[in-house]
């Protein structure tokens, strides 16, 4: 179980992969002329990038998994996930430095992942405050218009409303897995 307020500070080490990974999808993403969607902070695309990425590895340390270590070409169109979990379910972390931020996604985002989670903290301290399913937290009554433009572009769930992560939401039925790539996919029980 993942549980609210759950912190992890990340070590010297993790800090220093942390800050690669985060400056080379940077320049990857930057040199295709992928921007940064910032939605309040003033931050650099870079310090964005490894708030961002250290949130990640945060939340794949509370989960014992592997962050996503690739550095391709990242447009905000299709989200796959930034952490699969030992089930298979893909998770978008998402990150504020405010303390009492709240689950925020855009609503032009397609997203293919399973689970939301939301970390809030600054690098390289992190609390989770919760997650909640895709099918929760993509839905028309928690469209808001945060940008104040007069549409309801942005999914938003209040910190209070969100769950920890239990084993109910994350199943751990995999006796054996075949690896495909870098992800694992369960394979099916066979009858006795």
């Amino acid at each position: 179980m993942i549980a609210l307020g759950q912190e992890v500070t990340l070590t010297e080490a993790e800090q220093e992969l942390c800050k690669m990974v985060a400056k080379m999808r940077s320049v990857a993403n930057r040199e295709s002329g992928v921007t940064s969607r910032k939605m309040f902070d003033a931050e650099s695309d870079l310090q964005i990038d490894i708030q961002g990425y250290g949130a990640e590895l945060a939340f794949a340390k509370m989960c014992n998994v592997y962050p996503d270590f690739t550095t391709h070409i990242r447009s905000s169109r299709v989200d796959v996930g930034d952490v699969i979990l030992k089930s298979g379910l893909s998770v978008d972390v998402k990150h504020t430095t405010r303390l009492n931020g709240n689950l925020i996604t855009p609503s032009w985002k397609c997203s293919a992942v399973d689970l939301y989670a939301l970390l809030v903290g600054i690098f390289p301290k992190y609390i989770f405050r919760g997650g909640m399913p895709k099918e929760r937290f993509l839905c028309e009554h928690n469209l808001k218009d945060l940008r104040k433009t007069g549409k309801l572009d942005t999914f938003v769930v209040f910190q209070k409303y969100l769950e920890e992560l239990t084993l109910k939401d994350i199943p751990m039925q995999i006796e054996a897995a075949k690896p495909v790539g870098i992800l694992f996919v369960p394979l099916t029980k066979k009858a006795a």
